[in-house]
């Protein structure tokens, strides 16, 4: 079945040079920058969102993989931290990485950055200005781990066993508004176990 689009009626505001155009102009560049940023986190977070739903959907059905190769594991960790290094700032975060100059390991690189990235973001947005967060990367005799900690208030202990569920946020005013659906970590698990770990 086709769809035609049929041509748009001039609205109002197209007929008047000093609508919406003129209201940009008297905006101040500043606000205008604002705006976009605006615009752009929330883009972000409804990509973020999207990505999540279909890779729970994939979960459930059984067609979730990850595809292992040797790649530089230090070498991620360290692109991951590079890639928050603004948001830290921005936020008046001290953001430092500690890891070995390398350490080759089989994984999938596109999903543990998507962890890292997860759980690094999460570490940030409950992190105050003057606060550190800390990404830490050590061999082991299994293989590697990889630590993120910061200074926030904290999962409460009533939430640990329940924080890698579905759906499940710690119940804040900052989770809520930041506007997380609890299903990012849910995916980190399962990621980090396809690969024989654990969170």
């Amino acid at each position: 079945m086709g769809v035609h689009r049929q041509p748009r009626a001039a609205q109002p505001r197209d007929r008047d040079p000093r609508g919406a155009g003129a209201a940009a102009r008297r905006r101040r560049p500043g606000e205008a920058g604002e705006l976009v940023a605006l615009a752009d986190r929330a883009s972000v977070r409804l990509s973020r969102l999207v990505d999540d739903v279909l890779d729970v959907d994939r979960i459930e059905r059984d067609e979730f993989t990850v595809t292992p190769e040797r790649i530089d594991l230090a070498e991620l960790v360290r692109e991951a931290a590079a890639a928050f290094s603004a948001l830290a700032q921005g936020r008046s975060v001290t953001l430092t990485c500690d890891t070995p100059t390398e350490l080759v390991v089989r994984c999938d690189s596109g999903r543990l950055h998507q962890v890292l990235a997860n759980i690094l973001g999460n570490a940030l947005s409950v992190s105050q200005p003057g606060q550190r967060v800390t990404l830490r990367l050590r061999g082991t005799e299994e293989g590697a781990r990889v630590e993120i900690a910061d200074q926030g208030p904290g999962v409460p202990i009533a939430m640990r066993d329940r924080i890698f569920d579905r759906f499940v946020q710690v119940d804040d005013s900052e989770s809520r508004r930041l506007g997380g659906a609890g299903l990012g970590l849910f995916v980190c698990r399962r990621v980090v176990e396809l690969h024989g770990g654990r969170i």
